[in-house]
């Protein structure tokens, strides 16, 4: 209690202390300051993209605030007038004249000035450094007045053009560049200067200076005048023209680096001479050069007055006069070309005698330098003789004339000897063949690939000699212009000077003749090259055999031939390789006779008025070409026959003619021509149409009353057969019906169940049954038939069948052009499909046909009813396949079907609810659809897919009947077969009403279905319940799953003691944008309910854990302190008994348990902390001090007393369920 005044001390504090701040402001605020605005925004953001659109449009406008308007405004106005303010004088010219006095200088100034404005009128003038000595003019009308540094301002009385002389004296300024002096002077229209000074021959630069004045001097003077235009600064600088030094003999040294490169013809010479000036002036350079080279160019680093050659003895002598003397250094760029004669040429130096043979200065001490030599791709360089050079790194080159590949030396005079042997580059030609060889029918086809590789020098033509008889086709490559054959050799002209690879493709034949044997493979040869290497290959095709004679090959060894290569149809036979000329490989030819075999594959597709017949009959020609295919149709299938050619590859031939033979027992033969011969796969496509007929059953006619019961066993039995065969659709749908049966088994089988359904199963049951173990029993059988009484046969209405009898493929007869091709072999697959609303039985017969499951199917899709397979088909041998067919009742369906619903509650404390409801179903309405909703309800929102649409009540309600029905539209674009979401959103009440009184209740919420129940069906439904804080839904409903799992610690330290599933609801149903009305849940507590099915209804449990909470902690409480004086024992045995009775609890619902431990959590924190405080007060409780021993009288040791703890009654009793 003591808690509550100092928690009420402290608010109060901070009132106060909020009151006096407050107070404080509000005094304030009696003296408003003046808003502080920073300057305004400059910046315009504009887009990027948007950039060339807004500033390049003419017609673009700005907004701005009208503030910064009147502000802009504002300061337009101030400009304009400040441009419009009247002008009160002017200096109209201004004039300098100054004198040089040692180190001062003397300055003479008038100033022209025309006084317009009245008096007295005030000009500002400035010269900086220079003081004023006097002033005159005016006759004491202008005054001279000093404003600042430097700074002065004539005062004019009178109006009017007046001249003021002002005497100034300024500093002159030595430096080693010579003397100047500076001068601020005001700014005039016409300004002049005049700079007169005591010495002869001066340089006097002036700036600025625009026009210079020719003046007269005196001796030992020199004066300059000129017209400086308008400016605020005047600098004057002189110097003396020429130095007074001695005339020297004039001393050079030359560093001459040449770069010499041989290419198209020429000697291209490019040479550097830097002459460095040891002593003197260098005006003129003279520089000798080859006598049979012409100089192209000239230049200098200095300007060149002019340059020009003179051809003396043996050599060119060219001199090359400079504009102005350099007395430090220079550089001399020649550039010269010479005609390369012969194959030897001598590359730089000068010879004893004065000839030139690279270019040279003349005059000089000195000379020094490097000689870098290269030349073109097309040539070859060899030093053939030098002398006074050293060969350097490439690395030690002079930058100017370093060059990739080059030749370098250095020399140190220039008399040396460099001569080099030139000649033309010789193509290295290299070759690498593969040959492949192709032998066909009439022919032998040459395929060769030559990748030439061409180093040093290009060719324009390559040129191949081709064997005797090859005849050229095409020839291909990336570099080819042209190409011809003559004489056996085909020359193959390139479209420039090619090196480096060249791929060429040329393609031949060699003519066969029809009965040759022996051949000698044609390899073409590659001319001019150096080396060459090459691969022979031999393809043919499987129809012939190829032999070579091994000792017979020359210059060829065998290499590896893999078989599964393939060129077209032909296969790789064999391969050679060799590496040097001549080739030969001769090889024996055997062409083998054609081979034929064919497969077949039918497809029965059985409906209820027709069969459909789909035969693909598939021959395969092997070795040799056919162009003539038969085969045997039924007779039955002729009137809807279709025969037609299925092209497996682009280049399939075309059906070309179809020619049906005369009818032979029941088969019909047909000759296919196709229009060229086909080698490999030739399929055909064989369709035509059956009608299904009558099946009849037995009848007996002993009696009327036993024939009345034969025509109803039938029946019987034709429902239980499906069930019986083997070879029904629906055990062929087992995996256990893949499985083929023993043919014991399997004819035992067929045996019992055909012999119910008419006489030929009968026949075919009795010839199958080969499982009795006694022979002479079909003998016994016969004659008891034959004793037996008469059989009728009836047609069966619920039941038709039809025989299918197998395409033959049939063999090629002997012609005028050709022989017998026998048909080596047969092979097929029969495949069954029906009709969803049909069941069937087939069974199979002739040859070697046998069931198998439909997954083992190879040629047809692995699908279907029942599948056969036979691996021979003889011509005499017929296959034919019996099928039966009953066609299923129609069933009913459901309409609607609701994949899912979630229905969401928001509970108040009262009976008002928020639901929300959604719905994903599928639907075969496509006008309206039928809704059961909670009576006395207010709709908020309903939506088809997020779509708002209205709710139709049903005039036909019933009041008090607590479901209304209505109808909402569904009319939508997708398919019937497509789902799609219904959402309700309405306001209802809870009967009863939830949370009134009491500990805890029932509560029932109903939940809206979709139609009527025979017509629609829900799969699954989500309920979440959203509940106020206070109270808790406590167990799993009746046919509900609560959700989510336990939380030990929020039971333990007040939070939620149920962790609710963490699932997205949208995510759930499907929804992923919401377009629904709010839904607020904020402050509850959700619960997530599960359900299979469509309930109608949740009923749920509520507790008041409020009142709980209290009540069973006071429990608690008072058993703390009723068990506070026992022992431990007894006090840990009263807490197992609570957890041993949670436990039993949770066993029934673990969601009870947690949220009575729950609301237990504070009397048991309780229990235990006085139980815990009142046991450690009595541990360190003083006890009382003993007697002394002697005092102490003498007695028999204590009895231990026994302490019997009885429980209050009822505790060891069985926990009672709620």
């Amino acid at each position: 209690m003591s808690g509550k005044p100092r928690f009420l001390s402290r608010l109060a504090f901070a009132g106060a202390s909020l009151l006096m701040l407050c107070g404080g402001r509000l005094s304030a605020q009696d003296d408003k300051p003046e808003p502080v605005y920073g300057p305004p925004e400059r910046i315009i953001y504009v887009p990027f993209e948007d950039f060339e659109d807004v500033f390049e449009n003419q017609d673009a406008s700005v907004v701005l605030p009208y503030a910064e308007y009147l502000e802009l405004w504002a300061l337009k106005a101030a400009t304009d007038g400040a441009d419009r303010k009247a002008v009160d004088a002017v200096i109209t010219s201004a004039s300098y004249v100054a004198t040089i006095e040692q180190d001062l200088a003397r300055i003479t100034a008038e100033l022209t000035v025309n006084v317009v404005g009245k008096p007295w009128v005030e000009v500002p003038v400035n010269f900086g450094d220079a003081a004023v000595g006097a002033v005159t003019g005016g006759e004491g009308d202008v005054l001279l007045r000093g404003t600042g540094d430097g700074t002065y301002s004539l005062l004019f009385k009178k109006q009017g053009e007046q001249t003021v002389t002002l005497e100034l004296t300024a500093r002159v300024v030595t430096s080693p560049d010579g003397r100047q002096i500076d001068l601020d002077v005001p700014p005039a229209a016409i300004t002049t200067f005049e700079l007169s000074v005591p010495a002869d021959d001066q340089e006097i630069e002036i700036r600025p200076r625009l026009v210079q004045q020719p003046v007269d001097d005196e001796d030992d003077e020199t004066r300059v005048r000129a017209s400086l235009g308008a400016t605020k600064h005047i600098a004057a600088a002189w110097r003396p023209r020429a130095t007074d030094q001695p005339q020297m003999q004039l001393l050079t040294s030359v560093n001459n680096r040449q770069a010499f490169r041989i290419a198209d013809g020429l000697i291209h010479t490019d040479a550097w001479l830097t002459f460095d000036v040891l002593r003197g002036e260098l005006q003129q350079v003279k520089v000798a050069v080859p006598v049979a080279s012409r100089i192209l160019d000239v230049s200098a680093t200095t300007k060149v007055q002019a340059w020009q050659a003179e051809e003396q003895d043996d050599r060119q002598v060219l001199t090359i006069d400079l504009l102005s003397a350099v007395d430090d250094e220079v550089t001399v760029e020649v550039h010269t070309e010479q005609k390369l004669d012969g194959r030897t040429v001598t590359l730089g130096g000068m010879s004893e005698d004065g000839v030139a043979n690279g270019v040279h200065a003349l005059d000089v001490v000195r000379e020094s330098g490097q000689i870098v030599v290269s030349h073109s791709d097309d040539l070859t360089l060899r030093i053939a003789e030098q002398s006074g050079v050293v060969r350097i790194e490439p690395n030690e080159v002079d930058q100017q004339i370093r060059q990739p590949g080059a030749i370098a030396f250095k020399f140190y005079n220039p008399e040396l000897t460099l001569s080099a042997a030139v000649a033309d580059v010789e193509p290295r030609v290299t070759v690498a063949q593969v040959s492949n060889l192709i032998i066909g029918e009439d022919e032998l086809e040459v395929l060769t690939n030559l990748s030439y590789t061409i180093e040093r020098a290009g060719l324009f033509e390559l040129r191949v000699e081709l064997p005797d008889g090859v005849t050229i086709d095409d020839v291909r490559s990336d570099h080819l212009k042209e190409y011809r054959t003559d004489d056996g050799t085909l020359t193959i002209l390139l479209r420039e000077r090619t090196q480096g690879s060249v791929s060429v493709v040329v393609e031949g034949h060699v003519d066969l003749e029809a009965e040759q044997t022996e051949l000698s493979l044609p390899v073409p040869e590659p001319l001019d090259v150096e080396r060459e290497t090459g691969t022979v290959r031999l393809f043919a095709d499987d129809s012939v055999e190829v032999a070579t004679d091994e000792q017979a090959l020359e210059s060829a060894r065998p290499a590896p031939a893999p078989p599964h290569e393939m060129h077209r149809t032909a296969r790789l036979r064999a391969a050679w390789q060799y590496t040097n000329r001549p080739v030969v490989i001769p090889i024996t030819m055997t062409r083998k006779p054609t081979r034929l075999s064919s497969s077949v594959a039918t497809t029965i597709d059985v409906e209820p008025t027709r069969t459909r017949v789909t035969t693909l009959v598939d021959f395969n020609v092997e070795y040799a070409g056919l162009d003539t295919f038969r085969i045997s149709v039924p007779e039955e299938a002729i009137d809807t026959l279709q025969i037609e050619a299925v092209a497996t590859t682009p280049t399939s031939p075309t059906l070309q003619q179809q020619t049906p033979g005369d009818a032979e027992e029941g088969w019909v033969p047909h000759t296919l021509i196709m229009q060229r011969d086909v080698l490999g796969q030739q399929r055909f496509r064989v369709t035509y149409d059956l009608e299904p007929g009558e099946v009849l059953i037995p009848v007996t006619v002993e009696t009327a009353d036993t024939a009345d019961a034969d025509n109803s066993e039938p029946d019987a039995n034709s429902e239980t057969t499906p069930d019986q065969d083997p070879d029904q659709d629906d055990a062929d749908d087992s995996p256990d019906s893949s499985d083929d049966p023993t043919p014991d088994d399997e004819s035992l089988e067929t045996g019992e169940s055909e012999s119910e359904t008419s006489n030929d199963d009968a026949s075919n049951a009795t010839d199958g049954d080969d499982a009795e173990p006694d022979s002479d029993a079909a003998p016994d059988q016969e004659s008891d038939a034959d004793d037996a009484e008469p059989i009728e046969q009836e047609v069966d209405p619920h039941r038709q069948g039809l025989t299918v009898r197998i395409i033959r493929p049939l063999r090629l007869e002997a012609g005028d052009e050709q022989d017998a091709t026998p048909l080596t072999r047969v092979t097929g697959e029969i495949r069954i499909e029906k009709e969803q609303s049909l069941t069937i039985t087939a069974d199979a017969n002739g040859a070697d046909v046998e069931p198998m499951d439909v997954r083992e199917l190879t040629t047809l899709p692995k699908s279907g009813a029942m599948a056969f397979r036979y691996r021979k088909h003889p011509a005499d041998a017929t296959i034919e396949v019996d099928i039966t067919q009953t066609r299923y009742e129609v069933q009913e369906v459901i309409a609607t079907v609701v994949s899912r619903r979630l229905v969401e509650v928001v509970l108040s404390e009262n009976e008002e609810a928020t639901y929300r409801c959604r719905f994903r179903l599928k639907s075969t309405e496509r006008q309206r659809l039928r809704v059961e909703l909670p009576e006395a309800i207010k709709v908020l929102s309903v939506s088809i897919d997020g779509s708002d649409i209205r709710l139709e009540p049903d005039p036909a309600n019933t009041q008090g009947d607590f479901w209304d029905t209505y109808y909402v539209k569904v009319a939508r674009e997708g398919a019937s077969d497509e789902p799609f979401q219904l959402t309700f959103q309405f306001l209802g009440k809870v009967h009863p009403a939830p949370f009134e009184g009491g500990f805890q209740g029932n509560m029932v919420l109903p939940l809206p279905r979709l139609g009527d129940p025979t017509d629609a069906a829900v799969q699954q439904t989500r309920v979440v319940a959203w509940v106020p804080r206070g109270f808790a839904l406590v167990g799993d409903p009746e046919g509900f799953t609560l959700l989510g799992s336990a939380r030990p610690l929020g039971a333990i330290f007040g939070g939620s003691v149920w962790r609710s599933k963490h699932e997205d609801m949208n995510a759930w149903i499907g929804e992923t944008e919401s377009v629904l009305m709010d839904f607020p849940t904020t402050g509850r507590t959700p619960y997530h309910y599960s359900h299979l099915g469509g309930a109608r209804e949740i009923k749920v449990l509520w507790w008041n854990t409020l009142q709980y909470t209290l009540l069973v902690s006071a429990a608690l409480i008072v058993i703390a302190f009723v068990l506070m004086p026992t022992s431990w024992e007894n006090k840990l045995g009263i807490l197992l008994l609570i957890l041993f009775g949670v436990l039993l609890l949770g066993l029934k619902s673990e969601h009870v348990a947690m949220q009575a431990f729950a609301t237990a959590r504070f009397g048991l924190l309780f229990m235990l902390a006085l139980w815990v405080i009142r046991a450690v007060i009595g541990f360190w409780r003083p006890t009382s001090s003993a007697p002394p021993p002697d005092e102490t009288p003498k007695s028999p040791a204590p009895t231990t007393s026994q302490v019997a703890v009885v429980p209050p009654p009822g505790t060891f009793d069985e926990p009672k369920e709620d």
